[in-house]
């Protein structure tokens, strides 16, 4: 319990001191992802987001690692082959903040769209 305090305050005095490290003029590949991640969000808590078929049992939600994502988006390793497989069981496969910040950290504004459709197509989790 005490080791947990003491690794929370550590956490928000990193965070305090963090805060504002970043500016905007540096990333403009960022700019717009807090647009999408709450949108993906809103459209997650209201089931428009791709759900699993009516009637049809949900195997597990599965949160993709960063890596399967873009692998998958680029073509590379058969990923999309491996996450097709996993939906053909009735898996839901999803993704987090860390995700979609990380997609858009190496994305291109030419793959922008498809990229965008792919991650919104994912249950969007916290």
């Amino acid at each position: 319990m005490a080791r947990e305090e003491i690794q929370r305050r550590q956490q928000r005095e990193a965070l305090q001191a963090a805060a504002g490290a970043w500016k905007d003029k540096d990333h403009p590949e960022l700019k717009g992802l807090g647009r999408l991640v709450r949108k993906m969000r809103a459209e997650s808590e209201t089931g428009s987001a791709n759900p699993a078929a009516p009637g049809s049992r949900l195997m597990a939600i599965l949160l993709l690692d960063t890596t399967v994502i873009v692998d998958a988006i680029n073509g590379k390793k058969q990923r999309h082959l491996l996450l097709d497989e996993l939906l053909a069981h009735r898996n839901l496969l999803a993704c987090c903040g860390i995700n979609v910040t990380e997609v858009y950290a190496g994305m291109r504004p030419h793959e922008a769209a498809l990229t965008e459709a792919f991650l919104r197509s994912l249950k969007f989790t916290r």
